[in-house]
This record gives structure tokens, C-alpha cells and sequence, in this order.
């Protein structure tokens, strides 16, 4: 792990989720700033930049994860299924769930020092409205 959090461009960030909208903007907007190792499963669409690292990376693969979070300051965890008609034994249990239980352990393990995590609807889809407003206010 870097040593100087405070000088930006030492800071090696892993993003998950890397070859998605929100990982994709992310690069693309900070890829000056930081070092990145961005991870998805299908690495094809992710630019190849000097300084910067594409691993393939299935979330649901806790050692894998732990590799991927391996030497790394600050994990942004974008990976996830975000379909609305994403079946839950199909996609959303190893991908959103366990992947992202993998994810916080092997950064925790690691020694990352930060971890960001960007959720779906799914965390309160199948609530009824009211409820789900309830527990946000």
C-alpha cells in the first residue's frame, strides 16, 4: 500500500465493476489523478492506459477478490447485476451479494484503507413503497 494517501497520484485505486456506465465515467474523469487497477469480467471494453492495469475479476471469487484488492489504497465497488429482472438464485446472490461481501473482506484483509460502495435498488426492491420511504428518512 502507498505510504503518502495525501499525494493523489500515489494512490493505487481498485475499481470493481470497472467496464460499466459509472465505473467507466469514473476512470475517465479521475484516470489523471490516480493509479487504477480496474476489474470487471469482461475486460474488452476497458482502455488501456500506461500506469493503469485491467485484471479480469469475478466478485463472486473470494480469493480472486483478495488478489485484485492485493497492493491497493481505496476499493470503489461498482460491480453488480443491475438488471431489474435479474433472478435472484441466477445473478443477484453471487453477484450483488456475495460479491460484494467478497469484496469488503478482501479489502478488509488487504489493508485497504477505504472502501466505496455503490448499491442497486435491489437492497429495498420488494419492499412496498411506504416501507422503503420509512427506513430512508
Amino acid at each position: 500500500m502507498s505510504d503518502d494517501l495525501s499525494n493523489p497520484a500515489k494512490r493505487r485505486i481498485l475499481v470493481t465493476g470497472a467496464a460499466g456506465r459509472i465505473g467507466s465515467a469514473f476512470f475517465a474523469g479521475a484516470a489523471e489523478r490516480y493509479r487504477f487497477r480496474l476489474a470487471d469480467r469482461e475486460t474488452d471494453g476497458l482502455p488501456s492506459r500506461s500506469g493503469h492495469e485491467v485484471i479480469i475479476l469475478d466478485v463472486a471469487d473470494l480469493e480472486a477478490c483478495r488478489v485484485a484488492c492485493d497492493g491497493v489504497d481505496v476499493v470503489v465497488h461498482l460491480a453488480a447485476d443491475p438488471s431489474p429482472e435479474a433472478d435472484f438464485y441466477g445473478s443477484l446472490l453471487e453477484n450483488n451479494i456475495k460479491g460484494t461481501y467478497n469484496v469488503f473482506r478482501a479489502a478488509t484483509d488487504a489493508g485497504c484503507r477505504r472502501v466505496v460502495f455503490a448499491s442497486s435498488i435491489h437492497a429495498v426492491v420488494g419492499h412496498p413503497a411506504s416501507v422503503a420511504a420509512r427506513k430512508t428518512l
